[in-house]
């Protein structure tokens, strides 16, 4: 019910301030605004937040200033854009709104000011960490078999660190061998093995993925998943219209001439080129592996 008595703020606050896209999820509401410069992108939230209040004060609504905060993403860094950021301000009917130089959780990522999802990464890892822990603590304690230790593990432990994970997998070594320490304790808490034990043989015994093929097939799913979703759908955009259905029919100008580059050998930067890219590898080593097999 809440849902549809606001639904009517995001045109309104849209209508009233060119290029603000507004986005919610319950009763976290977000604005977005895209420049070329801190001061002009404050002006644009600062003009859509009045919108809001406005709206609000009409329809009987009331937003929580002291819940409100601002967030700047971008590519570029050095201590002359942080300055910046510091000294920016966003007031709203007398209420001044700074931006967050800390990461910003939205539906559980944390997105820092140059999208590198590294906070966020930390913070699953830990959590996952002490998730493994208390399961580990919980199994001595029942005298749990290896194989409901396994279901849980893999239930609990690798629901939390793979959370997001699909949006910031490029490859990072780190990253990886961050992830490879996790899934070791997992082997060891299922087997029981001792620490002296070789890695290598404990994971396959405990029936455990390597972390750079947990994330890659995480990541495929990811791109599976959104193919799979109606064409109205936002979140399948994020698809190059090449990937999702193909160029055989398209008429010339009708597709974007740099939409292709998931096609290529080297992984393209865009999050939704990239995804392709992932997939599109995929089909081309099973494909090259079933050709293996049939001259054998």
């Amino acid at each position: 019910m809440f849902l549809i008595y606001i639904q009517g703020a995001f045109p309104a606050i849209e209508q009233a301030t060119p290029g603000i896209r507004a986005l919610s999820f319950a009763d976290d509401v977000g604005l977005i605004a895209r420049g070329n410069s801190v001061q002009g992108v404050c002006s644009q939230l600062q003009a859509a937040g009045e919108a809001a209040i406005a709206w609000g004060i009409e329809n009987g609504v009331q937003f929580d200033h002291e819940k409100t905060e601002a967030a700047l993403f971008s590519r570029q860094s050095g201590r002359r854009l942080r300055e910046q950021i510091e000294r920016a301000r966003i007031t709203i009917r007398g209420h001044p709104v700074s931006f967050s130089l800390e990461a910003t959780r939205w539906l559980g990522v944390l997105l820092d000011s140059g999208l590198t999802l590294k906070a966020h990464y930390q913070d699953r890892l830990q959590k996952a960490t002490r998730a493994e822990a208390r399961i580990q603590a919980l199994c001595k304690t029942q005298g749990l078999p290896p194989g409901l230790i396994w279901r849980l593990q893999k239930a609990v432990v690798h629901a939390i660190a793979l959370y997001g994970a699909e949006l910031w997998w490029r490859g990072q070594k780190d990253r990886e061998q961050g992830l490879q320490g996790l899934i070791n304790k997992q082997a060891r808490a299922i087997t029981g093995a001792f620490k002296t034990t070789p890695i290598g043989p404990l994971v396959r015994e405990a029936a455990l993925e390597p972390a750079s093929s947990l994330l890659d097939a995480h990541q495929r799913a990811y791109a599976a998943r959104l193919t799979g979703l109606p064409e109205t759908q936002p979140a399948r955009g994020i698809l190059p219209v090449t990937f999702r259905e193909g160029d055989c029919h398209a008429q010339p100008g009708e597709q974007l001439t740099d939409d292709r580059t998931w096609a290529g050998e080297r992984p393209p930067r865009p999050l939704g080129q990239y995804l392709a890219w992932k997939v599109n590898q995929t089909m081309a080593q099973k494909q090259h592996d079933a050709a293996l097999s049939l001259i054998q």
